[in-house]
Order: C-alpha cells, then sequence, then structure tokens
C-alpha cells in the first residue's frame, strides 16, 4: 500500500508542478490581470495538494499480521475478515458497510468449505488474497479520504470515490459468489 500511496503520491506531485509550469508559461504569453491570477491559482493549488498528499494522516484498516513463515490458518483468516468488518464499522456510509457485511458472509462460506473440503488453489488464492490483501487496501485506501470528498467529488467516470468502492465491492462480490457456487456444485456432484 505505502508503494501505491508513494507511486501516486509521486505522480501527483509531478503533475502539478507540470501544469504550475505550463501555466507559468500561459501566463507570459497573457500577460493580463488575468494570466497572473490564473497562474497564481493554480500554483497555489498545485502546493495545497502536494501539502495534503505528503502530509495527511491515513486511516488505515487494522489487519492481524500474520509472520512470514507461519502457516494462515482460517481461523486467522476468520479473524482478519472480522477485524475489517469491525475497523470500517462507523468509519464508512450504511451502504458500503452492507456490501463489506456481504463479501465477509460469502468469506465466511468459504472458508467453512475450505476447513470441510480442498478447494482448488484458483480459490484458495482468491479466499486469502481477498481477506489478507483485497478488501482491506480497498477499504484503506477509500478512508484515507476526507469524508465529503469521497462523497461528493466526482473522480471516475462521472462517479464518486464511494460510488467506485461499492462498484468494485460489488465485482468483488460477484467473484466471491462464483466461487461459492462452483464450491456448492463441486460438493452436490461429490
Amino acid at each position: 500500500m505505502d508503494k501505491l500511496f508513494s507511486g501516486l503520491s509521486s505522480f501527483v506531485i509531478n503533475l502539478a508542478e507540470i501544469l504550475a509550469f505550463f501555466c507559468f508559461f500561459s501566463s507570459l504569453m497573457m500577460p493580463s490581470i488575468f494570466g497572473v491570477v490564473f497562474f497564481g491559482t493554480v500554483v497555489v493549488s498545485c502546493e495545497l495538494i502536494t501539502f495534503w498528499i505528503k502530509n495527511y494522516h491515513k486511516k488505515s484498516v487494522v489487519k492481524k499480521q500474520v509472520k512470514p513463515d507461519k502457516k494462515i490458518t482460517t481461523e486467522d483468516l476468520r479473524e482478519m475478515l472480522e477485524d475489517v468488518v469491525n475497523d470500517v464499522e462507523g468509519k464508512v456510509s450504511e451502504a458500503i458497510l452492507n456490501k463489506v457485511i456481504r463479501v465477509r458472509n460469502n468469506l465466511l462460506i468459504l472458508l467453512w468449505y475450505l476447513d470441510k473440503m480442498e478447494l482448488n488453489v484458483y480459490e484458495l488464492h482468491i479466499v486469502k488474497q481477498t481477506i489478507t490483501d483485497y478488501l482491506p487496501k480497498m477499504l484503506t485506501t477509500y478512508l484515507e479520504l476526507q469524508p465529503d470528498f469521497a462523497q461528493t467529488q466526482k473522480i471516475s467516470n462521472g462517479n464518486t470515490a464511494q460510488e467506485v468502492l461499492i462498484e468494485q465491492l460489488d465485482i468483488l462480490d460477484e467473484q466471491i459468489q462464483n466461487i461459492v457456487v462452483s464450491v456448492n456444485i463441486k460438493e452436490a456432484e461429490s
């Protein structure tokens, strides 16, 4: 997550510097008061963005740390999953919390199957990665945003960060449900 945040921060900072440089030359070409005001506004905005990225306190979804040499058990995965849900409760909207709970419930079904029978390598990988990586990172990234910004500012294809997160959670839930169906079919055939 830190590498992604660092890379994204560097990209935004570089973009802000390029934009400020472009505006500087634009103000030289239009030496009117409008050009100077526009240049000043962009530079101040770029500096504020840079400051925010470098200094914003991260709100992370805490998850249980497992030592790399220790095998992750289904009980570890259950605890991590419950930690994720508990950590976002009260920090996200009801719609997002309901989606997270739905994903959790489907993952708990898969963990039950994992205890009962063997999942194939793909299914096992998806379950572990979703609990230990995908879901916590998705939620942490969202929680790093200012709540008003996340709920009101359009950022991607005319959607707010909240709408994008709900969309991502729907896709994740659909993939998990497909695995649940696959495992149910496999069990019924055996």
